[in-house]
């Protein structure tokens, strides 16, 4: 009777496999075929996707292509195989699938969309290919003004100034008190510049990020309201290398359209309680490619 059973099952089996969504339906295994031929058609050595079609490029494509996780996806801190290689290459591509739980193609379009990035987009089948990526999409691309050209104030923790504009994000700024709404940090440009990005780099102590943020602008108007009420967002990649890159360290950037500034002040619109305000780096970008008037 077992032998029989074995048998039977074993052709059900057998007739199941044949079934052309069967690795679709079972182990969420759509056909690889069409995004590997494209990658291979574009010149594209390098991608990103998910931990098991990662792991399916990998062994399909052999050494030709080499795919890496976002992140680690199912051991957090874990290395992650060929991230370093992948995300130093300057023609890389996104292999997405709905069939993962992690990063998923409308997870992925959102973050490009809140991180102002545009690309192409391929269907192929089940996967969407996504490439040729472009920073700025609607705002405009930045530069980052040079650190020494910035002078820091704030209402709190004055001794600590310079370390906002160090280019070191292990020293830090904090105002050594708890959070109170109003506390301020300021930053004077050495002249009028189309500013569209600020960027808080928080490092180890990412914990100390205000609730909320309201930012002002000094035009040539007087002080003007750019944003307000922006709550604590960790950006969700970094563009380097001309595509994203996922695990940096924790920070916020603030885009907008650009705003003729000779000063910018951050303060606090909604506090963290029983935490200190702490940024380790503050970065301006402007849109401009010469010195300010």
């Amino acid at each position: 009777a077992l032998i029989g059973y074995n048998l039977y099952a074993g052709l059900r089996l057998m007739r199941a496999w044949r079934e052309p969504d069967f690795a679709v339906r079972h182990v969420s295994a759509p056909d690889l075929r069409p995004a590997i031929a494209f990658l291979q058609d574009r010149g594209i050595r390098h991608c990103v996707a998910a931990y098991w079609t990662a792991y399916r490029i990998n062994f399909i494509a052999g050494s030709k292509i080499l795919c890496s996780q976002s992140v680690n996806e199912r051991f957090p801190d874990w290395p992650v195989p060929y991230k370093e290689t992948v995300d130093a290459s300057s023609n890389v591509a996104y292999v997405l699938t709905g069939y993962t739980r992690f990063l998923t193609p409308q997870k992925f379009e959102e973050h490009l969309r809140i991180m102002d990035v545009a690309c192409q987009k391929t269907n192929l089948g089940d996967f969407m290919i996504y490439h040729d990526f472009q920073d700025g999409a609607v705002y405009g691309k930045s530069r980052r003004l040079p650190a020494e050209l910035i002078k820091a104030g704030a209402s709190h923790g004055q001794a600590d100034l310079h370390k906002l504009t160090d280019g070191d994000c292990q020293s830090r700024w904090t105002t050594r008190a708890g959070q109170q709404t109003g506390m301020w940090v300021q930053v004077e440009l050495p002249g009028i510049y189309p500013v569209n990005r600020l960027i808080l780099h928080y490092g180890r102590y990412h914990l100390d990020h205000a609730g909320g943020l309201k930012v002002m602008a000094r035009t040539p108007e007087g002080w003007q309201v750019a944003a307000t009420n922006l709550p604590a967002a960790y950006d969700k990649f970094a563009m380097r290398n001309g595509h994203p890159v996922y695990g940096i360290e924790p920070r916020q950037t603030i885009i907008g359209p650009a705003v003729n500034a000779g000063a910018l002040r951050l303060e606090i619109s909604e506090t963290r309680p029983h935490r200190n305000w702490t940024i380790t780096q503050l970065e301006i970008g402007v849109t401009d490619t010469e010195q300010g008037k």
